[in-house]
């Protein structure tokens, strides 16, 4: 703890490497006191790991709408794409305004996919990295230092 009872930041590898750099009356402790400190940082990162296993599933679940509004737009697009390429199909105000709101709902559509796609990136870096970004975290918020390893 630090000033004003803040935790002290520490990283997984500092944790990890104060139990081997520590001097022990022998070497039975050193080996129990080196595992139990790579065992902490051990299920720190598997319980983060599946909190954000968790997220994942949720963030897809959570896009799924998206994905389904942008598969009826396609499907209304090639509809009418098949119109429009018909031969003796004439243009007419009711299929240009038809065309107008398909294509403002497509712009639509693609912003919400790019930001569902962002979001998953995102969410899959962490994953990709569980050690690192619990680390992270632990840097950015000081205070959970001492509540996900210890």
């Amino acid at each position: 703890m630090g000033a004003l009872n803040t935790p002290v930041y520490q990283s997984l590898d500092q944790i990890r490497s104060d139990a081997r750099n520590a001097i022990y009356a022998n070497s039975q402790q050193e080996a129990e006191a080196v595992f139990e400190a790579d065992q902490r940082v051990y299920d720190a990162v598997a319980s983060h790991e599946e909190r954000l296993i968790a997220q994942g599933e949720a963030h897809i679940e959570s896009g799924r709408p998206v994905f389904d509004r942008t598969d009826a737009l396609v499907r209304d697009l090639l509809i009418l794409r098949g119109e429009m390429d018909n031969p003796g199909v004439r243009p007419t105000a009711a299929l240009a305004k038809r065309y107008e709101t398909l294509r403002r709902l497509a712009e639509a559509e693609l912003t919400a996919l790019e930001n569902v796609e962002r979001s998953a990136l995102f969410q899959a870096d962490k994953v990709g990295d569980p050690y690192g970004s619990l680390d992270s975290l632990r840097r950015k918020y000081p205070a959970l230092a001492g509540v996900a390893v210890r």
